[in-house]
């Protein structure tokens, strides 16, 4: 009997898309919420995630950083901007990954490293460095607290059942690492920004679940249902011009508070 298999019929390679414009940014921009669009820091981190997530974060860092620099270009203003699109890329890297994360920042540093080198971030600008000095054991702490800030009274179904003790790496890296060493720092994003950031990232990468609970945390967090609801179909907008799939993102009428499916 012949044990050989045969390779499955695949498609043809999909069309490449054209790297974002400058004017579809803009456009993307305007598409947010009043709240959102009319605050550079809050529509520069949100566009960043997900333009990362969905896979274009090389290709349009450039244009992002110099959109967010257009109303002042001194030292202090590049330099914040820098730091909102380095936490950007740390905390989005939960969701998307390091690699897009390095593709992102290596041509921006090559940039400015180019045409203003003293504006560059040093090595006082290590936001983290204080928990360096601290046992790891110590983070699940501060891990605690931000995820009972997003989940609240859904938190342990989600750790107890959904996770239980089956998977204690994933659990650890999840807690521990993941919440209590990058997401919940406050230095540079607080968590209602984080909130946003996270869900620009979750959309991008096709999620259902974990959408479902980032759109509750983000409306727990202080945002309006507008600006939650901005944030998913613009990501939505931005996966289609990218050729990116995103058929498992819910609505937000799907969030529930009783349930985390």
């Amino acid at each position: 009997m012949s044990t050989s298999t045969s390779a499955p019929a695949l498609p043809p390679e999909p069309p490449v898309p054209a790297p974002l414009t400058m004017d579809e940014i803009k456009h993307f921009r305007s598409s947010l919420s009043p709240a959102i669009r009319c605050s550079t820091e809050t529509w520069l981190v949100v566009l960043t995630s997900a333009i990362v997530s969905l896979g274009c974060g090389a290709e349009s860092i450039i244009d992002l950083y110099h959109l967010a620099l257009s109303s002042s270009s001194d030292l202090a203003s590049s330099q914040r901007k820098q730091s909102l699109i380095q936490e950007t890329l740390v905390k989005g890297s939960v969701i998307f990954g390091i690699p897009p994360a390095l593709d992102t920042i290596f041509p921006l540093l090559e940039h400015i490293r180019s045409t203003n080198p003293t504006f560059l971030l040093t090595s006082d600008h290590f936001s983290r460095q204080s928990l360096l000095s601290e046992p790891i054991s110590s983070l699940k702490t501060p891990a605690m607290k931000s995820l009972e800030r997003v989940y609240r009274h859904n938190l342990s179904p989600i750790l107890d059942s959904k996770m239980s003790d089956n998977m204690q790496d994933l659990k650890f890296l999840t807690i521990q690492i993941n919440y209590g060493f990058t997401l919940s720092c406050d230095a540079v994003i607080n968590w209602k920004l984080t909130e946003l950031l996270v869900l620009a990232a979750l959309v991008g990468r096709n999620c259902r679940a974990e959408v479902l609970w980032h759109m509750r945390g983000a409306l727990r967090a202080g945002w309006s249902r507008d600006d939650v609801d901005s944030v998913r179909s613009t990501v939505k907008e931005l996966a289609r011009r990218l050729a990116v799939r995103t058929d498992k993102v819910p609505t937000l009428d799907e969030v529930k508070e009783d349930s985390n499916d």
